[in-house]
Order: C-alpha cells, then structure tokens, then sequence
C-alpha cells in the first residue's frame, strides 16, 4: 500500500501457491488514484490524475513430464486524465495568454476536461512438449481487446469553441510456434512461425461548441473521421549460435516479414471550410515486405568478461494517417512508407574484482531509410494537425554504458550515461516552407542523458534492517519539432517554444524492514521540488502550449510478505 500527497492512493496484493501436486496458481490486483497538479480556473477541474484497476491471474500446469501449460487472463480499467498542457498563448497563437498566466493553471471551457477511459483484457496460453530428442515444440497464443475514449479542449479557452472527440478499439490475435533445439551442444538453434491479425475501429470527431459561430460552423457539427483499419502480419525466422571455439561464439539469425493494412475510412470536412480539412474516403491496401539478417561474434576475454560485435538490420511497417488531414494532401498524405534500419554495434559486458563490479558499454551506428516522424503539418490560418511523415535518411551514433560497484557489504553504486547523436541526413521539405532540414536534430532526442545512485542497507537489530536509496537522473535539453525551432514570435513578442532545456531529478526512500517480511519507507520523487519542462505543442487552431512535469511527491508505504 502506499499513500501520499494530492489525494495519491496505491493497494496491490499478490497471493500464490500450488492447487495440486502439478498445478500452481497467482492471483493479483492493483488499485491506483492520484489528483491532478494543473487547475482549470473555470471550474475547479484538476489534471493529471490518475484512477486505475488491473488484474491477473496465472495457472501453471506442470505434471513432470514433457508437456507443461501457461495460462494467463489480465484486464485494465482506467479513467485518468492525461496532462492536457498550459497554453502559452490564446486560441489561435495570435496573442499571449492572459486568461490564466499563473504556472499550472488553465482557462479551459467549464466541464470539457474529462477523463480518458480505457479497458484493455486479454488471455494468454504458453505450451511447450519437449521431444524424446531433447527439443521443444512451443506455442504461445494470445488474445487482446483495447476500447479507449478521450474527449478534450481544442481551443484551450473558456469560450466554448470546439472540442474533439476520439473512440478507438482494437481486436488482437496472435500465434507464435518455436522448435527450440537443445542447449548443451556447440550449436543451438531456434525456429519460428508468427502470425498475428488486428482489427481497429477508430472515430475522431472535431465538434463545434456553443460558440463555434465564430469558427464558421454550426454548433454541433465540424469534422468528422472514421473507418476501420485491418492488420495482417505473418513472419518466418531462425537463429543459431555456434561455438567456434571454447571463448569465440558466432550467432546469425534471419526473419522474413508480410503486413497487409487494409483500410475503409472516411472523412468529411465539409461543415468547417475554414479548416481546410480533406472531405473522401480512402478504400485501399498496402503490403510491405522485409527481410531482415542478424549477425553476432562474442568473445570471452575472461569467463566473467566478453566484448561482441552485431550487425541487425530490421523495420517498421508502413501505414495509413487517420486523422484530420489537410485538403492540399488528400489523398496522398494519408499514407506513408515503411521505415527500415541498419545497425552495428560493439560492446563489452563483464563482472571485476570478484564480481563485486559490473560493466556494460555499447557503442552503435544506426542507419535509418524512410525514418518514420511525426510532424506538425500546417492546413494555413494557423491551423496545425499532426501526422506521420517519412524522411529520407537518418543518422543515429551513441556510446551508453552502465555499471554496478559494491563499495563495502552494505553499500552499492549504480550509474549510466548515454551519449547519442541523432540527425536527420536528408528530410526534402520535412522543415516550415518546404526546406530540407538535413543536419538538424531529431524530435525529443537529448544528446546526454545519465542516473547515479545508491542502496544503502545495515542491519539495527536481528530482526530489523534500515534501508536508504537515492537516484538523480539528467537529460541535456531537446527539440520537439524537426525545424529545430528554440523561440516564435507572438504578437511582437518572443516566447520560449521548442527546444525543451535539460533538467535533473532526485528521487529517494529510507524504511526498514522485518525479518518476518514486512517493510515500511517514506519515499520522494522530484525531492527538490524542480520546476521542468518535457514538452511543447500546437494545437488544432494554433494554439501554443506548454507541458511541464510534475512537482515534488511523497508518501509512506507498507508491504507484507507471508
């Protein structure tokens, strides 16, 4: 359990054990609230919050002979409120804001802040039958439901102009069947079919309010888009290891993947002309094909230390926009390409000084064609949507490392730090007027990010151990728009919009615990109290908007274990 500051409330339980001699069952469940730290000055409403449900139920069947059985059921019942931002500026972006310029304070139209609902379940099976050769036949079957609706402010004001709407849900099937060979000679290998199948249904409505008038169209009326998007994917793939010698290991790996998306979707813009949003329907399919080789050579310099060296190349499939989209790219810019990668990558993983130290570093080189973004896409006036573009090429270059060190018995160091150089290599009119934007930054890509922290343990009595542990964690500052944009101007002025500046947190929790299994910690997330930024936005009419995290939370907590 654990309870805390603005209204944060969190109970979870676990209870497992064996049902007979070969069957074996868990049951858990989770109940999360948390109030919001942003005001509607309106009407009191708060946001972010948080109310949560899940459940799960396992079922392990496991006679002691060659067949054994997984069984898995969860669900998810959610009603939260995501962080809907702090406007910066008025409806449009043609002024600053005034309705409500106090940090975490909004002025949105009364009751259009509303919860996010969301039910997820699914049920699971995992089967293996090992072979009187020592091989084993797996099965993994899997089933998922997801219906999300949210409904939101989109003229982030109190003057009742527009809102938007959105209903979502998704069916997923999926297979999977491995011959996995046995594992105690110099090769060893794996086979594999997947198939996997979703059908998606999607509603996303922009809805003019009382006073929508002033936007040219009639209340209740606006833009309206809706189909449903099929799914089908089907891939073949192998991996096998070989020991060439005692210290030298080669691994190669091969997967072939076919996706069909087909696509029934309409929309119609029609009663909001001063949107410019497309009016058709798009009826239609696409394919995308890959192949996609693996390499690997590690080396044992030690049993405890080995360095390697990879090759991968994979892919993400193509798709379709299904959203609001602009008139001037109807139908072309509903779809976009397949994204593919070609990555190398060395690294070193190893324990020292009796296992008291561990090490992990990676560097890589990623090679990224058709590089799937997300870009705001201007329909004129101000206006902005988002959808998904390809550009041309992308660079991605890094180092991460991340380690461990006992220090003394009861004290253990923990730290990483990731260097990354991401860039766009050719974007042909990725930037505002249709400029390339190669050497620019990648959206959301900090070129340094690193944690340090403790565990701290030491024993009071026999029966009672204190705890502390500390983590302070940094990101350098990012971009969140492809034109690498840092300042816009509004209303003859210039306001901070674009580059998000780096920011630390430290987190912490002291407690103690019982021989008998109990424990009880006060914790802290954001101990300082810091006042940060993670994003920036525009919205639907032109609005620009500011996202910050969240201030400092506390709390106790209490766990019990028999």
């Amino acid at each position: 359990a654990r309870i805390g500051n603005r209204g944060q409330e969190q109970y979870a339980f676990r209870v497992s054990g064996p049902l007979t001699d070969s069957v074996a069952a868990s049951l858990s469940a989770s109940s999360s609230k948390r109030d919001g730290f942003i005001r509607n000055v309106t009407d009191g409403a708060e946001f972010p919050t948080r109310d949560s449900e899940s459940v799960r139920g396992q079922l392990n069947i496991d006679s002691g002979g060659p067949f054994t059985l997984y069984l898995s059921a969860d669900a998810q019942f959610a009603n939260d409120r995501p962080n809907n931002g702090d406007p910066l500026t008025n409806s449009f972006g043609s002024a600053i804001d005034t309705a409500a310029p106090a940090r975490n304070s909004v002025s949105y139209t009364p009751g259009r802040i509303k919860d996010d609902d969301r039910t997820i379940w699914g049920v699971s099976a995992e089967a293996e039958y090992e072979l009187p050769s020592n091989h084993v036949l797996k099965s993994i079957t899997a089933y998922r439901e997801t219906d999300f609706t949210t409904n939101f402010d989109a003229d982030r004001a109190a003057v009742d102009l527009l809102y938007v709407n959105y209903e979502d849900s998704y069916r997923q099937t999926s297979e999977e069947l491995q011959l996995i060979s046995p594992g105690d000679g110099r090769l060893t290998y794996l086979a594999g079919v997947y198939l996997y199948a979703q059908d998606s249904e999607t509603q996303r409505d922009a809805i003019g309010g009382a006073q929508s008038l002033a936007l040219g169209i009639a209340p209740g009326t606006g833009v309206l888009s809706g189909g449903d998007l099929k799914t089908e994917n089907a891939a073949l793939y192998g991996n096998a290891s070989y020991d060439l010698t005692d210290r030298l290991e080669a691994s190669v790996g091969l997967r072939w993947s076919w996706e069909k998306k087909t696509v029934d979707w309409s929309i119609d813009g029609s009663a909001a002309p001063a949107f410019n949003i497309a009016t058709g329907t798009v009826d239609t399919d696409r394919v995308d094909r890959d192949l996609s080789p693996t390499a690997t050579l590690t080396y044992a310099i030690t049993p405890e230390v080995n360095i390697y060296g990879r090759y991968s190349t994979g892919y993400k499939s193509g798709g379709y926009n299904l959203d609001f989209i602009s008139a001037s790219i109807f139908p072309d810019g509903v779809e976009f390409k397949k994204e593919t990668v070609d990555n190398f990558e060395i690294g070193l993983k190893g324990a020292f000084f009796n296992n008291r130290a561990t090490l992990n570093v990676t560097a890589f080189t990623a090679d990224y064609s058709d590089y799937q973004v997300n870009q705001y896409r201007d329909l004129g006036n101000g206006q902005t949507v988002i959808a998904i573009s390809n550009a041309g090429a992308v660079r991605s270059e890094g180092i991460e490392a991340e380690g461990t060190f006992h220090a003394t018995d009861n004290l253990r160091l923990q730290g990483g730090i990731g260097l990354l150089d991401t860039t766009f290599t050719d974007f042909p009119g990725g930037g505002t007027g249709g400029v390339n934007v190669a050497g620019n930054r990648l959206p959301r890509a900090s070129k340094f990010q690193g944690t340090l922290g403790f565990n701290y343990d030491r024993p009071l009595t026999s029966d009672l151990t204190g705890f502390a542990s500390a983590q302070y964690s940094y990101r350098s500052s990012y971009y969140v728009e492809e034109n690498n944009t840092e300042t816009r101007t509004v209303a003859g002025q210039e306001i901070d919009w674009g580059k998000v500046p780096g920011y630390g947190l430290l987190d912490a929790r002291i407690g103690v615990q019982g021989a008998s299994g109990w424990e009880l910690a006060l914790y802290a997330r954001n101990l300082t109290d810091k006042d940060y930024l993670v994003n920036y936005g525009r919205e639907f009419l032109g609005a620009l908007i500011e996202y910050r995290g969240e201030p400092m939370s506390w709390g106790a907590e209490a766990r019990v274990r028999f």
